[in-house]
């Protein structure tokens, strides 16, 4: 299964979250903004990536079916 995608997309979240929505939670007592940036942190590492290198991911283009 492929992560990196999903991390990429997490990425662009991320200051978003941060920005609007980086109170702290009551049932966590963590802000979920941080929580979530120190996330894609270790999952990024776990599959052998950085952040900057997720942030820089792009799909494989389509490829075009022989008619």
């Amino acid at each position: 299964m492929m992560v990196a995608p999903l991390l990429a997309s997490l990425v662009e979240l991320i200051p978003w979250l941060k920005q609007w929505h980086n109170d702290i939670d009551s049932e966590f007592g963590l802000a979920m903004g941080d929580y979530y940036e120190v996330f894609l942190i270790e999952e990024a590492k776990a599959i052998g990536h950085t952040v900057e290198s997720l942030r820089m991911w792009e799909p494989v283009g389509k490829v075009k079916s022989k008619k």
